[in-house]
């Protein structure tokens, strides 16, 4: 993952236009965990949905398994958010009418790769990971906080993406339960994966690989 000299700009050469990213320069690497840091309006959950293929640049490019997105299509963007990419928000977005279980297999409805049996496997090998697989069952409004978050985490793992991006994972929780998410990030990146993380919380430069700063839309600060 690449981005060379990203811009995002909201009603271009309109009056009211707005410049939300410039000039974004970063490599994304494997293996490694990253923070995304700023106050409020600095141009963050722009930058992650422009990452996680929810939102497109205006300008510059960004460079994805070795292919600029731009000469990517629809069809071709649809299974790489899908299968590549795993997302998990600070309000959890589980399906109330689901049970964890059920919520962590749907991502995979839509994925040839599993049939039921393996559907029904990984789920459950993925809630045991996670420590959670005794709620298996349960639905989410009989889960905690931290409960659910394991849950979104599971599901945001279901497909085996090599990219996982989270936007305030830890927004709803308390200490206890911030440290478990992120450890278990932290976790997860030392098994190969990418994870992008924006916080405003300070506990994540602990588990950070290197955090990016960004100010006014611009990369303010990049440090290890």
């Amino acid at each position: 993952m690449e981005l060379k000299n990203i811009e995002k700009i909201y009603e271009e050469n309109k009056p009211n236009e707005v410049t939300a990213l410039k000039n974004i320069s970063a490599k994304f690497e494997k293996g490694k965990f990253y923070a995304i840091m700023g106050r409020s309006g600095a141009g963050k959950t722009t930058l992650i949905n422009i990452l996680g293929l929810m939102d497109y640049p205006t300008k510059g490019k960004y460079i994805l398994n070795g292919r600029s997105i731009e000469n990517l299509n629809s069809k071709e963007l649809a299974k790489i958010r899908n299968e590549n990419i795993g997302f998990v928000f600070q309000s959890y977005y589980l399906d109330n009418l689901l049970t964890a279980k059920e919520n962590v297999i749907l991502p995979s409805l839509i994925n040839k790769k599993y049939d039921k049996m393996s559907r029904q496997k990984r789920a459950i090998d993925l809630l045991k990971k996670l420590d959670i697989e005794e709620r298996q069952n349960h639905y989410p409004n009989q889960l905690s906080g931290g409960e659910s978050q394991r849950v979104a985490i599971a599901r945001a793992l279901m497909n085996d993406p090599d990219k996982i991006i989270a936007d305030e994972p830890t927004g709803n929780l308390d200490t206890k339960n911030e440290i478990r998410i992120f450890e278990l990030l932290k976790k997860i990146s030392k098994e190969g994966k990418r994870v992008i993380v924006v916080s405003h919380n300070e506990l994540i430069k602990k588990y950070a690989d290197e955090v990016l700063y960004l100010e006014d839309g611009e990369l303010d600060c990049h440090e290890k």
